[in-house]
């Protein structure tokens, strides 16, 4: 085996654990361009405390049971494996824990085997591993100074039953440090003030030998008192001190000894969290009773490595590889600050609207997008969601909305706008969901997006809701609902996310009040808007038309969007007063109710009408398709070459002539790539 680990370029991954709701807690994956969900386990902590005394079985278990799930563990080999296959490359693993999180920290993760492997994950050569934390005062590291100050306090009051080796701490630790000075606090001097004190003049290193207990799930160390006996502090306590001084040490080094009772170890591993939450950059710490020959070896290879760049967890790693044969190679653990200058890895964002496309000649509506983002940014409504309805009641009976006004396209204008995105950082999400909605794959879709796992073969709308929070609960994303028909269906994205907020659209007011949302009606097309969009679908058709005959259309047309496109074309072929005349006559056989939804109904009817007989037919069979859901092209060629006997080109010919004619949209392609249509829902 080689004397020394191999000199790599690493790859960083980072392994998250928390405290979760019912006792149990959240594990997380990120890095190497993943993001994965953070998933519930169950630690039996203590079940794996009790195997301490055999750390193979301990570091077993404790494996199984993070990697219980197997998503998690396929996401975790295929992340290893990523790593390692660029030559010359290793892993940095960080595993995060919260400082406060005690219970995890004193788990002895450097034990570690993934299931499969047949050693623990923090021997691997190709491996460094360590523990980082955030910590509450994220001040830039000071400069590696390779003279650094060392001051070394090894506590052993006069009424200790066990009572340190002081004479051999100190030996060790001079042979370790070769020829670097050391300010030795001994005997009367081991004591919390005179500790504080040589950190005040300015120690870049500290270096305290001690024992320890738990006060039930506070750490305490044993210092000296003035006159020599025990005098304990708390972790928290030598915490605070530390925080308080204008310079913090670089490094602590937390030592237990050969003295050291059962339990002492977990106690420095508990109190190294809290220093580094209280500004130390790096914390090393024994979390068990090292023997003194490993400790004769471990030393130093520790500080000659840290010498030379101050990298913690490497010079960890490097020492740790030096005692490869020893049992206990596994106590010392490296407690390692995320600096400033290396903050946590940004959050990509999850945009998943962009195949949604913006109608063709779309015309701006400025006052509308206003109202909507006032409605939607408004910090007194912030988790309620946004409903986008018409502002049209056809009937007084009747709830639903009106279909062509727009409602979907404000939709999709509001994902663009640089407000939105700067407010929804993390992303914005859309789905359609229709009369007959699948959710599932489309929650997949999401998820996926997202950067989680669906671990489950066949999955439930509930269980993908659950995943779905968990994915959104740290996240600030607008969440778009389209075309929704049911309550049930609008309460799968209703999930508790602070930072998130829905955006639905919906002909059916009783759906936003059920669900409690802010409701955003969509009004009629000013009157400059809907002339622009009928001059941009008319094409040269109004070329030469006067001002007053282009409103006049309009206005039949209540203002109507879709009515006005559906218009446009066909005056292409006949002149504005022809259309008119034309328009009030089938408007007066129609014999039904008044208003913009009836003049929808004529404008179609008589697009229709101006196909050939034989286009007709071929229109009228697509009626087996639901409207609004893309339809492959592919599909249509297959059913209008049985029907038409029409080849592939003149299908596709068609289609054109029809999206043309505003009488069919084009989709967004499937998951395919197929290029697909879809029809108007009136």
């Amino acid at each position: 085996m080689a004397a020394d680990i191999p000199a790599l370029t690493y790859r960083d991954l980072e392994l998250s654990l928390d405290r979760a709701d019912h006792g149990l807690f959240r594990v997380r994956l990120r890095g190497l361009g993943m993001d994965r969900t953070p998933l519930p386990i169950s630690l039996d902590i203590d079940g794996i405390t009790a195997l301490r005394d055999d750390p193979a079985h301990y570091g077993r278990r404790l494996g199984e049971i993070l990697f219980a799930v197997p998503s998690l563990a396929d996401a975790f080999g295929q992340a290893k494996g990523s790593a390692f296959a660029i030559p010359g490359h290793g892993l940095r693993l960080r595993l995060v824990i919260p400082p406060d999180v005690s219970e995890l920290h004193r788990l002895a993760w450097e034990t570690l085997v993934v299931p499969g492997d047949d050693m623990p994950l923090a021997m691997d050569e190709r491996v460094i591993f360590s523990r980082c934390l955030g910590g509450q005062d994220l001040v830039a590291a000071p400069a590696h100074n390779a003279s650094p100050k060392i001051v070394a306090a090894i506590a052993s009051p006069v009424d200790l039953a066990d009572p340190i080796d002081v004479a051999g701490e100190l030996e060790r630790l001079r042979s370790s440090l070769g020829d670097l000075a050391i300010t030795e606090l001994i005997d009367d001097h081991a004591t919390f003030d005179d500790i504080g004190q040589a950190l005040a003049d300015g120690a870049d290193v500290l270096y305290l030998a001690c024992h320890g207990l738990f006060d039930q799930d506070t750490p305490l160390l044993v210092l000296e008192g003035p006159d020599r006996q025990t005098a304990l502090v708390s972790g928290k306590g030598l915490a605070a001190a530390v925080r308080r001084l204008p310079r913090k040490p670089s490094l602590v080094v937390l030592a237990s000894c050969q003295s050291a009772g059962a339990g002492e170890g977990e106690v420095l591993a508990a109190t190294g969290p809290l220093l580094v939450d209280a500004g130390v950059p790096a914390v090393v710490a024994m979390q068990g009773s090292v023997r003194v020959d490993t400790v004769a070896q471990w030393l130093p290879a520790f500080w000659r490595a840290w010498r030379k760049d101050g990298a913690v967890d490497r010079a960890v790693a490097a020492a740790r590889w030096a005692v490869r044969e020893q049992l206990d190679l596994w106590m010392p653990v490296a407690f390692v600050r995320m600096p400033a200058e290396q903050p946590a890895p940004k959050r990509r964002r999850a945009d998943f609207y962009k195949h949604i496309n913006l109608p063709p000649h779309y015309v701006p509506r400025p006052s509308l997008l206003a109202e909507i983002k006032q409605t939607l940014l408004a910090e007194h409504d912030a988790g309620k969601p946004v409903a986008l309805t018409s502002a049209i009641r056809a009937h007084v009976d009747a709830l639903h909305g009106m279909g062509g006004i727009g409602k979907t396209v404000a939709a999709r204008v509001l994902c663009d706008d640089p407000d939105v995105q700067a407010a929804y950082p993390n992303g914005i999400l859309w789905i359609t969901v229709g009369q007959t909605p699948d959710l599932i794959p489309q929650l997949r879709d999401w998820i996926r997006e997202l950067g989680g796992i669906v671990s489950e073969n066949v999955p439930t709308v509930a269980s993908l809701k659950n995943l779905l929070a968990e994915l959104l609960t740290e996240r600030a994303c607008l969440l778009i609902v389209d075309d929704v028909w049911r309550v049930e269906d609008a309460q799968v994205f209703t999930v508790p996310a602070p930072g998130c907020r829905v955006v639905m659209t919906t002909r059916d007011a009783a759906v936003a009040e059920e669900i409690g949302a802010a409701v955003q009606p969509i009004p009629l097309m000013a009157l400059e808007e809907a002339v622009e969009l009928l001059r941009a679908w008319a094409g040269n058709g109004l070329d030469g038309v006067s001002g007053e005959q282009a409103v006049a259309v309009v206005e039949r047309l209540g203002r109507l969007p879709l009515a006005i496109k559906l218009a446009g074309p066909q005056l292409r072929e006949v002149e504005p007063a022809t259309w008119l005349q034309e328009f009030d006559v089938r408007n007066l056989e129609a014999r039904r109710g008044d208003g913009p939804h009836r003049s929808l109904e004529v404008a179609f009817g008589l697009s229709v009408d101006r196909l050939p007989e034989q286009h007709r037919h071929l229109y009228a069979a697509l009626t087996i398709f639901p409207e609004d859901e893309p339809i492959p092209k592919v599909a249509i060629e297959r059913l209008w070459g049985e029907l038409g006997e029409l080849p592939t080109r003149q299908v596709r010919r068609l289609l054109r002539d029809l999206a043309d004619r505003a009488l069919v949209q084009m989709a967004a392609a499937g998951e395919g790539g197929d290029a697909a249509i879809s029809l108007h829902d009136l």
